[in-house]
């Protein structure tokens, strides 16, 4: 299985942390690979930063798909285009809000 995870900024400041914890947490067979955007936001801090962001994203998921991957994950808790790329692709996508919340109401 192959994993593309998607940092939604143009920094790599946190790319060898972020795989760190994949390579933790990963299966046998797991493969992954972290990509930054080209162009956008140098942080995420607002829904402007976001919306700048959501651009380059869909690119990064589309060819992700293209290139084979079986998913995506958007690396951010804001969620930043994970419905509209799930509009453009066949593969599950999904970014850390959704997942978390799910897994916190069914425990609550």
């Amino acid at each position: 299985m192959k994993i593309k995870v998607i940092m939604p900024i143009t920094s790599d400041v946190f790319n060898e942390e972020i795989r760190r914890e994949f390579r933790e947490y990963a299966g046998a067979g797991v493969e992954f690979d972290v990509e930054n955007l080209d162009y956008g936001p140098a942080s995420i801090e607002s829904e402007y930063d976001e919306a700048l962001a959501v651009p380059d994203i869909l690119n990064k998921v589309k060819k992700a798909a293209e290139e084979g991957f079986d998913g995506v994950i958007i690396d951010c808790f804001g969620d930043p285009g994970v419905k509209a790329a799930r509009e453009v692709v066949d593969i599950p996508v999904c970014g850390g809000f959704e997942p978390a919340i799910l897994l916190a109401a069914g425990l609550g």
